[in-house]
């Protein structure tokens, strides 16, 4: 699994973009997933202040985007 986020600048909210973030081999469950996504997403906007989660979802490595 997987947590893909849809991203915007803060600064320019017209650019943004896609971040997939691999989560650990032992969340395959998709309930599981969106439990343990926010620790992945906190992590994520921690590492990248100037960027806004505008939406997320969980789902397979490779999935489509958003």
């Amino acid at each position: 699994m997987e947590v893909i986020l849809f991203v915007c600048l803060l600064a320019d909210p017209t650019k943004c973009k896609e971040e997939r973030l691999p989560m650990n081999a032992d969340v395959e469950h998709p309930g599981r997933c969106a439990v343990v996504s926010t620790l992945y997403m906190a992590q994520w906007m921690g590492d990248h202040p100037t960027w806004k989660v505008v939406r997320w979802k969980c789902g397979r490595a490779g999935e489509r985007s958003l």
